[in-house]
């Protein structure tokens, strides 16, 4: 221990991820640590206790003997903590059980060690740090240690807070999984057991025609649902809708079955950025079978739908967006993890033993602008989940593809000067004079360094301040300007903004359309939803409360890459909010195996049929590059799309249903 500056046990996926050998590095030096030495914040230490509350050391052997002996030891020693008979509570024990037993069982710990071994399972990570002059001491103030925590704030539900323990080694612990607290963030949440036969789930019949579908493994979980007739979205396809309740969280669903093979096409995924925004914008207004009419009381169908080819399910997250709801007194979700881990909840029972055909179908996970921090979290919960529980339901992702994403603000904001400065965009004359370009070229140095201290120390104070810092000096010389009707838009640069905030008049009428009677007796919104809402200002206010929105999620994407996921960042030119040149160049600076390969290639010219016709449409670039031990390549490329802003599908419709199907399918765009 004494050789070890900084040892961290995180099972949060923010910045990095550990590997089984790092990990396992880790266990053997945490249960060396003297029980005295182990520190917990005031308020949330274990009584003070004899010998007695200690179970029998003897090694648990089954998991009925590993759930008895967790939960004997929690009642023993964290009943000040924990809520009795809590069903988050319970699932916790059960989680840490199952995480102990793991453990224990490959590294065949002997038994004196099992108590640490089932303490690392209750709590998310242990920070270790000796003497180094570049972290924090207890005299500094809880800022410095909200450093070393990637973001995460002190409070009434983390408890943060430093010691030194007795044999000299500086301490932080985070307690996790305060679910009687109301922060719902325990990381290892998975439906149990093995795949379920679908035979056995409980299904029932709801007073208002919904079926329900309870979790054989996880009693918890259930899904409500109903099929739809094309009355309310002509898609050609079945189609249904309800929402999946996991305690207090209900995420509501609008699944479309491919118009093409159902049973053997792939599965499909569609999140719409914000954050707070409704997925029901990329349904209506770009990519579902269905669009909304130009009179805004009906939908008409849409023949360059992604269900086409593909099983398409749309999803209204995190919670309290669109249709999806908190029941009242939980907190709402502070960044993209905790909305990850909600959404890997919803996959697992979702394809498990709602539509268990899809278990084996390749899955894909699509959105656009946040979605850039959305899809690569959900992504790498996905991919280290079914590491960690390989006999749980396996969500069998393939690949990721993301349109004008939001994966590293510090390159979008370098990208305005570009695309407001030059013609690069593909228009005729830049949009701002010399005078404009001048004054953000010299504060774009500034805004860059400061991006950088905001990653180095992503707290939230340092990063607004770095926000507020690069808004001033160059997002706001246009952004200022719009999201007013008449006013600029910064999802086209060619068009000026119809209606407020999202700038597009097919958003106002969506909203209305989804508020109509007849909508609202389809879908049967329970009573918690007084209003469908396109975007919720509650969901946006509580990212802020945390760094999400500034960091980048370059860490993440690698680590997929590193797992045979793919992933695609597909560019509209003409927008601004997450623009072509900013994401250019976060791609050819991610730091992965493929990166020199990748960023020695130039953009070549794509074609598609347009109308009929060959045309070129966009540039393109990949690289297929073999990563570690794997034979499969890890496929990673951009394409841009010309004549298309922000919403590429609204835009280019044909454009881009070709662009999905290819990459879906595996094909190149050469």
């Amino acid at each position: 221990m004494d050789n070890t500056s900084l040892l961290t046990i995180n099972r949060r996926l923010s910045s990095r991820v550990l590997s089984l050998s790092a990990l396992r590095e880790h266990v053997e030096q945490f249960i060396e640590i003297e029980p005295s030495s182990i520190y917990l914040p005031e308020g949330l230490a274990p009584e003070e206790s004899d010998s007695s509350t200690v179970p029998d050391v003897t090694l648990p052997e089954t998991e009925e003997d590993w759930q008895e002996y967790v939960g004997q030891f929690k009642e023993n020693n964290l009943s000040s903590i924990y809520q009795p008979r809590d069903p988050f509570v319970e699932e916790v024990v059960h989680n840490a059980a199952g995480r102990a037993r793991e453990i224990t069982d490959k590294y065949d710990f002997r038994p004196e060690v099992t108590p640490k071994v089932v303490i690392m399972g209750l709590y998310d990570f242990v920070i270790l740090c000796v003497h180094d002059p570049f972290l924090p001491t207890p005299s500094q103030s809880d800022s410095a240690v909200r450093v070393l925590m990637a973001g995460q704030q002190p409070s009434a539900q983390t408890g943060f807070a430093p010691s030194t323990a007795s044999n000299g080694t500086t301490m932080l612990l985070r307690y996790a999984s305060l679910f009687g607290l109301g922060y719902a963030a325990s990381t290892q949440t998975v439906l149990r057991g093995e795949v379920p036969d679908p035979d056995t789930t409980t299904s029932s019949s709801s007073p208002d025609n919904f079926r329900v579908i309870t979790s054989s493994v996880s009693p918890e979980y259930s899904v409500r649902i109903r099929e739809q007739n094309d009355s309310i979205c002509n898609a050609g396809s079945a189609q249904y809708t309800g929402w999946l309740d996991v305690g207090p969280k209900h995420l509501f669903f609008w699944y479309f079955e491919s118009q093409n093979d159902p049973e053997n096409d792939p599965l499909t995924l569609w999140m719409t950025g914000g954050p707070g925004g409704s997925s029901m914008l990329g349904l209506f207004e770009e990519l579902g079978p269905c669009l909304i009419n130009e009179y805004g009381n009906g939908t008409v169908y849409n023949p360059y739908g992604w269900s086409r080819n593909s099983s398409m399910l749309f999803v209204d997250q995190p919670v309290d967006v669109g249709f999806s709801y908190v029941d009242e007194g939980y907190d709402l979700p502070r960044d993209s993890y905790e909305a990850a881990v909600d959404m890997h909840r919803f996959l697992q029972l979702f394809v498990s033993e709602v539509f268990p055909e899809k278990l084996e179908s390749p899955f894909h996970i699509s959105g656009e602008s946040y979605a850039g921090h959305y899809v690569p979290f959900l992504g790498a919960q996905i991919v280290e989940q079914n590491k960690l529980y390989p006999h749980e339901p396996q969500v069998n992702l393939k690949s990721c593809l993301v349109g004008n994403g939001y994966m590293s603000p510090k390159d979008t904001t370098f990208g305005y000067w570009e695309t407001l400065c030059t013609t690069n965009p593909g228009i005729a004359q830049p949009v701002f004079n010399q005078t404009r370009c001048d004054i953000m070229a010299e504060n774009l140095p500034r805004c860059m360094e400061l991006y950088d201290v905001c990653m180095e120390h992503p707290d939230p104070a340092v990063c607004h301040a770095a926000d507020q810092v690069c808004f001033d000096g160059i997002i706001g010389w246009y952004d200022n300007e719009s999201s007013t009707p008449g006013g600029r838009n910064r999802f086209d640069i060619t068009r000026p903004c119809e209606v407020e905030d999202l700038c597009y008049i097919e958003a106002t009428y969506i909203e209305k359309y989804l508020n109509s009677p007849a909508v609202w007796e389809a879908l049967s919104p329970p009573k918690e939803i007084p209003e469908y809402r396109m975007v919720s200002k509650a969901v946006s206010d509580s990212f802020e409360t945390s760094s999400d929105m500034m960091i980048a999620t370059s860490s993440l994407v690698q680590y997929l890459l590193a797992n045979q996921v793919h992933y695609l960042a597909y560019q509209g030119n003409l927008d601004l909010a997450c623009n072509t040149a900013g994401n250019l160049r976060w791609a050819q600076s991610l730091p992965w195996k493929g990166q020199a390969e990748f960023s020695s290639k130039p953009l070549k010219p794509w074609t598609s049929v347009v109308r009929g016709k060959k045309e070129f449409v966009g540039t393109t670039k990949e690289v297929r590059v073999r990563v570690g031990d794997s034979d499969v390549p890890s496929r990673f490329a951009v394409v841009t799309v010309d004549d298309a802003g922000h919403m590429v599908p609204q835009d280019r419709p044909d454009v881009a249903l070709d662009m999905m199907v290819r990459w879906i399918n595996g094909a190149s765009f050469d």
